[in-house]
């Protein structure tokens, strides 16, 4: 063989070499990147649980003061001496102040009412919004 031909395999191999080292860097990258990318994902899932997990306390929390304040409501309502026009006059001025935007304990206070009985209220409003 020439020289020329040593020089051209020569330089041949090199590329080839080359090439492959190139390729072989780019998919080691990749693979790094990949895996970084699922433990960050497992990660976020692990959050996402652990989100879920939060949720589902506060609704249980929300829920249980729902119905002590509904039953706070109805004592109020049972144990009260007046009759039934002065309490409907006085939810429908709790009413109308929470329509205003006025604060629930706000509204408590100036009707001498309950905070959790106006909160209530408040509540069926949104929910009649809704509908």
């Amino acid at each position: 063989m020439s020289d020329v031909l040593w020089q051209i395999a020569l330089t041949d191999a090199l590329l080839i070499c080359l090439v492959a080292s190139i390729g072989w860097w780019f998919r080691t990258w990749l693979s790094r990147e990949r895996n970084e990318l699922l433990q960050q994902l497992e990660t976020l899932q692990k959050q996402q649980q652990h989100l879920d997990q939060v949720c589902n306390r506060l609704e249980a929390v929300s829920r249980s003061f729902e119905r002590m304040g509904r039953r706070r409501v109805e004592e109020r309502v049972e144990n009260r001496p007046t009759n039934q026009d002065e309490s409907d006059d006085v939810y429908a001025r709790a009413w109308e102040r929470l329509e205003r935007g006025h604060t629930a304990a706000a509204v408590a206070k100036e009707l001498e009412m309950g905070i959790a009985e106006v909160e209530l209220l408040g509540r069926m409003m949104r929910l009649r919004r809704q509908r």
